[in-house]
């Protein structure tokens, strides 16, 4: 076994935001000890998801997070799994190689937590956050980021072709592509996607969504896998392709 995923570590030549990561395995234990500490846990999101980046540090934490994950009460703001979640599904590795695959057994482990954190969603916007944490633990990186744009009705994308930046509003009746980040949007609609026409992970997100009653969610979905065109080259696009949701 690599003496860095066993108990043998030496946190010293291990690598966090800061530098080296000899605080971390003393975090994580104060974590453990005492789940509520928020200072704890800011510490521990700078330190191994600093701004979604992701160091050597992350993934050699991931075993004692999935612990926490898996023995956390289902509330919709758990510590653990969205840190786990942000790390799973970092599209940004700084310094190292990306190990995330040694560790899919303690990931997989946790999507249980995830459901549970689902059905304790105060509200769409916890069930977007859900979801996220869903995608993260599955390796679905992009889905990752997305659904947190979904949470607030809204997503933040490129043209594929001319490359200008778009947002897509995704509750207006009907819904719209934008230059502009305010409303109303005055740009082209989103044509809603067929359901029996989605496949892969967006057809679990969508059934999720269906088994949880939130419709909304279900719109939100549907929109930002629909049909569109850039507001200024006219080019047509579909399947979030404007978000990387095609790759």
């Amino acid at each position: 076994m690599d003496e860095r995923v066993s108990g043998t570590t030496d946190w010293t030549e291990v690598q966090d935001a800061y530098g080296s990561a000899s605080a971390v395995p003393g975090l994580l234990r104060r974590a453990a000890a005492d789940p509520n500490n928020a200072e704890v846990w800011q510490d521990l999101w700078s330190r191994l998801c600093h701004q979604g980046t992701v160091y050597e540090a992350s993934f050699l934490a991931i075993p004692a997070l999935a612990a926490m994950s898996r023995s956390a009460a289902p509330t919709a703001h758990s510590q653990p799994l969205n840190l786990l979640a942000g790390i799973a599904g970092s599209t940004d590795v700084r310094g190292t190689a990306d190990t995330r695959a040694r560790y899919a057994e303690a990931l997989t482990s946790c999507l249980p937590a995830a459901e549970a954190y689902a059905v304790a969603a105060a509200d769409d916007a916890d069930f977007c956050y859900a979801l996220s944490v869903v995608a993260g633990l599955r390796g679905e990186r992009v889905w990752h980021e997305v659904l947190t744009f979904v949470a607030d009705g809204e997503a933040l994308g490129g043209c594929p072709v001319c490359g200008v930046d778009i947002c897509l509003f995704l509750d207006t009746n009907p819904p719209r592509v934008s230059l502009s980040y305010f409303q109303p949007p005055d740009g082209p609609e989103l044509v809603l996607a067929e359901p029996a026409t989605i496949e892969g992970f967006a057809r679990e997100l969508l059934e999720m969504a269906r088994q949880h009653s939130r419709g909304n969610i279900t719109r939100r979905l549907l929109a930002l896998l629909g049909d569109s065109q850039c507001p200024t080259c006219e080019e047509p696009f579909t399947r979030g392709s404007m978000l990387g949701l095609d790759e």
